[in-house]
């Protein structure tokens, strides 16, 4: 992922010698902003998400717009070489209040399984599928805030350089056109 641009003042200078520059800097204000709308809607759909198939292809989706980094990428918990055609079965959960790990198809098994007496301090009628789902949620959902955070931190400098005054376009053909009259 390339990191947004370096942010240039609406002052008259800028305005008159580096418009192309703030004309750039708006067209990635609009992609930047574009690509985290799409991250919230991918964040709020893990949110709420209530099955670990339709979480596998909010995770591709994920994969597929871009929001990448090596913790949801192949490795030991998704065990495919392409993110992109995963498949449930290549998706290792687990590992956490001494479950075991197993593919997304063995957990929608024991859906309905509980988890009875632990030493984790876990409530007995807890479903398994529940705490498995929760697992998961949290692995997509905190790395598209870390994959997010360089973009979130651009958008909030940007907007309090740029946003206190209007669009440029505007003003540049107004001083362009006063410029040449008086040529």
């Amino acid at each position: 992922m390339m990191l947004p641009m370096k942010i240039y003042r609406r002052n008259w200078f800028n305005r008159l010698f580096r418009r192309e520059q703030l004309m750039a800097q708006e067209d990635e204000y609009l992609r930047v902003s574009k690509r985290l709308k799409k991250a919230d809607e991918l964040y709020d759909q893990a949110s709420r998400c209530g099955s670990l198939i339709r979480m596998v292809a909010i995770h591709k989706e994920m994969w597929t717009d871009g929001f990448r980094n090596r913790h949801i990428g192949p490795g030991p918990m998704f065990r495919t070489k392409n993110i992109e055609t995963m498949e449930p079965k290549q998706v290792f959960l687990g590992n956490i209040f001494g479950l075991f790990t197993l593919p997304v198809p063995a957990w929608e098994k024991k859906k309905s399984e509980r988890y009875g007496e632990n030493g984790f301090g876990i409530k007995p009628d807890t479903r398994i599928y529940k705490l498995v789902l929760k697992q998961y949620r949290k692995v997509l959902t905190t790395n598209l805030t870390a994959v997010t955070a360089s973009e979130r931190r651009w958008m909030e400098e940007y907007e309090s350089v740029t946003m206190k005054t209007p669009p440029i376009e505007k003003e540049i053909k107004n001083v362009l056109k006063d410029y040449d009259q008086k040529l």
